[in-house]
């Protein structure tokens, strides 16, 4: 009975990662279709040279906030999804949590305004840089806020306000930031609108933190500061390392390469960032739940199957997407940024594939995380992260853009996924199911062969998008009904956790139902 108890709650436990999964996720891809947008309105309006600017100055942005929320996030994400952790206990973390977040990023703002004449005049030698790059150094100070109050609602269980408030990020940044560059601010515009929108969002995540906590401020007690630093600064320091070389590619590119050819780089990296988004979104939801698990003696043990049963259904969903991006990369990029980014369909394509490469070890190092051991965490990250800033202080000199690629989204996806998969045998005695996963990989490779294959007989027009959207959907199922990459049990679970979600049930039924056809 024990047993069939243990792995009832497991399955119950998965159900509700799932079901608070699909809320977060999807509102992450509807963000991610509105930034989709934006960006397409900023390469176009703002042309190769003009966004390459829009590019470093958005890669400095992101080289200050390297940090992200200096741990504080992930910290909060774990202890407040913790049994038994009361009102008063998730009050003194969340304002001990905004109190160092906003302080160290209060620093940062600071120095980054005190040298952005140099940065734009000494090292750009671009004066129309200066202005971007103050209201960028001002964007770290509200993204740090704005990413923690998002991670403390996950943390405290709202995944619906967590994902609002993404939306309303999103939307408010898309409407701002083409009005203001329309308006005639250029590069300096999509900055301010940035600025603009991610103080909405934090207003919004803050109104829903505080009908869950009630009045909240900011506070330092020794004690629990104590306790939440010595948890995140090993988190904070492999985040600062791995956000850091995505930023110094860009940075490194726009010292050896041309502004256009930075700008083709740019665009692809941020249409690739997609599945960035959606692996993040995954492991925001994943996180508490491995840190449930292994919070209970009871269930601790079966931390495997919750690790193995993730990665599955998270392949699952990103697999086809990949297949879908990668063979009709080039009229999707045409028709998206225009003939000028030259390059961007090959680095599209390189940069999806890669990111997607590393979902083994992204989800690995988040169990790593749920168990508490962050000191083994930031050391596989750095280990990571020497090899690519290595490779790419050697490789972007002479090779450029395809040297900052295979730096950042080959070898260094390759080197975490190996270092993480020993790590998963060594710590947890986790094998990873590769026959699972290899049917998956099947499926989605013959989808990619019939969609490169309607592409072309297409001769890459944009048709092609939208017809291999069409295809995606319709020949999918039947591909892992014909790999045996799916069975009943599976699309039981997914029929069954995804039901229980109002806005998603009419159209999941449709789904289940056609998956079932060929299953059963």
């Amino acid at each position: 009975m024990e047993n069939i108890s243990e792995a009832s709650e497991v399955r119950d436990l998965g159900s509700k990662a799932l079901r608070s999964g699909s809320f977060f996720v999807s509102s992450k891809v509807i963000s991610a279709g509105i930034t989709l947008l934006l960006l397409v309105f900023l390469a176009r309006y703002l042309k190769p040279a003009d966004y390459g600017i829009y590019s470093i100055v958005v890669a400095l942005y992101m080289l200050l906030g390297m940090g992200g929320n200096f741990g504080m996030g992930t910290a909060l994400r774990k202890k407040l999804s913790e049994r038994n952790v009361g009102i008063e206990r998730k009050r003194e973390l969340i304002a001990n949590g905004l109190a160092i977040a906003g302080a160290i990023s209060l620093a940062i703002m600071i120095i980054g305004i005190a040298l952005s004449n140099v940065l734009a005049i000494d090292v750009y030698h671009n004066a129309t840089m200066y202005y971007p790059i103050i209201v960028a150094a001002v964007c770290v100070f509200l993204s740090v806020l704005f990413n923690l109050s998002v991670a403390a609602l996950v943390g405290l269980g709202s995944a619906k306000h967590s994902s609002i408030g993404n939306i309303v990020y999103a939307v408010s940044q898309a409407v701002l930031v083409i009005g203001l560059v329309l308006l005639g601010y250029g590069v300096l515009g999509a900055m301010l609108g940035l600025a603009l929108s991610l103080a909405i969002g934090l207003i919004y995540c803050m109104a829903g933190i505080f009908r869950f906590t009630g009045i909240l401020a900011p506070k330092f007690k020794r004690s629990v500061s104590r306790e939440m630093l010595g948890f995140s600064l090993p988190v904070v320091t492999s985040n600062i390392a791995i956000s850091g070389t995505t930023s110094l590619a860009i940075l490194l590119l726009g010292v050896f390469a041309t502004s256009a050819v930075v700008g083709s780089y740019g665009a692809a990296y941020r249409l690739g960032r997609f599945f960035e988004l959606l692996m993040t979104s995954m492991t925001f939801i994943i996180l508490p739940a491995f840190s449930y698990t292994l919070s209970s003696k009871a269930i601790g043990k079966r931390i495997g199957s919750v690790y193995s049963n993730s990665i599955y259904y998270a392949f699952m969903a990103l697999l086809p997407i990949l297949a879908y991006a990668v063979s009709t990369t080039k009229p999707l990029t045409g028709l998206l940024f225009g003939s000028a980014y030259v390059g961007a369909p090959f680095y599209f394509a390189f940069i999806s594939i890669g990111t997607v490469i590393s979902l083994i070890g992204s989800f690995a190092g988040v169990l790593i995380i749920g168990n508490g051991d962050t000191r083994r965490f930031m050391k596989y990250q750095l280990a990571v992260v020497i090899v690519e800033v290595v490779l790419l202080a050697v490789l972007v000199p002479y090779a450029k853009v395809l040297g900052a690629l295979i730096a950042v989204f080959a070898v260094g996806p390759i080197v975490m996924d190996v270092l993480y998969i020993k790590a998963l045998k060594s710590q947890f005695s986790i094998g990873i199911e590769w026959k699972r996963l290899g049917k998956l990989a099947l499926s989605s490779l013959m989808l990619f062969v019939v969609l490169f294959a309607i592409t072309m007989a297409l001769h890459y027009s944009r048709i092609s998008v939208i017809t291999n959207i069409i295809a995606a959907l319709l020949l999918y199922p039947p591909m892992l009904a014909v790999t045996h990459s799916i069975e009943k049990r599976n699309i039981d679970f997914i029929s069954e956790s995804i039901s229980k979600i109002r806005q998603l049930k009419k159209l999941s039924s449709f789904a289940v139902a056609y998956f079932r056809l060929f299953v059963e």
